[in-house]
């Protein structure tokens, strides 16, 4: 008997109706900090309202139309709805796309006009043409010049590099030194003056 009425329970659908809770609010304002009255008015979810005063669990509050009464401070959230947020940012969208569109039509515009600037690149390049050849003589002194500061340039720098090398080893093994040093320290003092 018992196996039945299990089966039955687990795998036969129930016969409730089902619903989903909406993520709609109305808070009810009232006259005065009690909700045992009637509400004077139904403020929907995301309603701005102005803080005047609290008492208990209920906060005074002023309408954007200069309406007052008490809401039960439940109700009140300091974040902006969901709603209202999605509202902002589709205006935010739709202010940046019309910027995006002008910028488009702008570059549309301004690569119409290339041609003309096709133009003046050519009259700017003239004066550039005039100059080329000398500055085609100065790069061919200038290697030989390059040559020859190169190989005092070269001496000094494998000479700077053989000091730092020394250098490097003189701190290295003054560092090797003295951690020897201290270690040797530290073990006298851990084993009361006695070699280990």
């Amino acid at each position: 008997m018992y196996r039945v009425i299990l089966f039955v329970l687990l795998f036969c659908p129930a016969v409730a109706s089902s619903a989903h809770i909406t993520d709609r609010l109305l808070a009810g304002l009232y006259l005065s900090a009690n909700n045992q009255q009637q509400p004077i008015q139904l403020l929907p979810s995301g309603t701005p309202v102005e803080l005047l005063a609290n008492k208990g669990g209920f906060v005074e509050v002023q309408l954007v139309d200069g309406k007052t009464g008490w809401v039960e401070k439940r109700f009140l959230s300091e974040d902006t709805p969901a709603k209202v947020r999605l509202l902002a940012l589709q205006g935010k969208y739709r202010q940046l796309q019309a910027q995006l569109d002008l910028a488009e039509e702008r570059l549309a515009d301004n690569a119409k006009a290339l041609p003309d600037s096709k133009v003046e690149t050519e009259v700017a390049r003239e004066p550039l043409a005039e100059a080329l050849p000398s500055a085609e003589a100065e790069t061919l002194v200038l290697p030989q010049q390059r040559a020859e500061e190169g190989v005092s340039r070269e001496s000094s720098t494998s000479y700077s590099i053989v000091l730092l090398a020394l250098l490097f080893l003189l701190c290295s093994g003054l560092s090797f030194f003295f951690g020897l040093r201290l270690q040797d320290q530290r073990q006298l003092k851990r084993h009361g003056g006695f070699r280990v």
